[in-house]
């Protein structure tokens, strides 16, 4: 097992969850009754899929070549939910003004945004994992995701 398929295996303090559409995406804001400003630390992976993954589990150590974008934010759920400079350009480069093929994939830490102790260190494993992530992508097909470079 090479050192980045090892780091992505052992991914101590977040966990992914299933491709979703896009146009499906929560907005957790509509749902439950929380400060504006409480977030969760997490990454995301945007992807241009044809056809339903709704059921298949995102395996860090196998990313698709589909993958087109890979962020973090100190409120994965609220920066999912308002509008993304990678969708807008996927959109402008695709016709796919729907996002009928767009999909995303979101990881979770075990940190908020209201733990202010832990906030450096918090990032500091997000960012970590978000660069991780990019370097797998990067290794497998020699190149950034396709809409890390804007």
């Amino acid at each position: 097992m090479n050192g980045i398929a090892m780091l992505l295996d052992n991914y101590e303090y977040i966990s992914f969850d299933k491709w979703r559409k896009w146009s499906f995406r929560d907005k957790p804001s509509e749902n439950f009754d929380v400060p504006e400003n409480f977030g969760i630390y997490g990454i995301y992976l945007l992807a241009c899929f044809s056809d339903s993954l709704t059921c298949k589990d995102f395996d860090p150590n196998k990313i698709p070549e589909e993958v087109i974008y890979i962020g973090m934010s100190s409120h994965v759920d609220q920066r999912l939910a308002r509008s993304h400079k990678a969708v807008r350009k996927y959109r402008e480069d695709t016709g796919d003004n729907f996002c009928n093929k767009l999909w995303y994939v979101r990881a979770y830490s075990t940190w908020s945004n209201m733990l202010k102790d832990w906030d450096d260190i918090a990032k500091a494993h997000i960012l970590f994992y978000e660069r991780a992530l990019i370097l797998q992508y990067t290794k497998t097909y020699k190149s950034f995701p396709k809409y890390n470079n804007l």
